[in-house]
């Protein structure tokens, strides 16, 4: 929390401030070099079981979106687990078909994705 009382910050000025009147002067420009090693090429992705550990180390599993790049290597996955969602029945089935996919597929340990 930003104690605004022993702070030399203008408040005022940067609680009417916008956008476009922040001065980015100061902040170095990032290389074509680190903008590379910071972009992920997603190139398709599908829902994936992966076997989660609860506290006393008990697995359990939920399916998952996962992300894939060109190489088919995994380089990001959701979070949350996925929950079926359609906006017709034929769509919520279709999502509940792309589930039930992933339950043949090989499972994947959390401990071994990205992030």
């Amino acid at each position: 929390m930003i104690d605004k009382d022993k702070s030399y910050t203008d408040w005022g000025q940067f609680d009417n401030m916008q956008a476009l009147d922040i001065d980015y002067s100061d902040i170095p420009e990032i290389t074509d070099e680190e903008f590379k090693k910071s972009h992920i090429d997603i190139n398709h992705w599908n829902y994936r079981v992966i076997e989660h550990h609860d506290e006393e180390n008990e697995k359990y599993y939920q399916i998952h979106e996962v992300y894939y790049d060109r190489n088919n290597k995994v380089v990001l996955y959701g979070e949350n687990p996925s929950y079926p969602i359609g906006e017709t029945k034929k769509e919520l089935q279709g999502d509940i078909e792309n589930m039930l996919e992933s339950c043949k597929r090989p499972f994947l340990k959390l401990k071994d994705l990205p992030g």
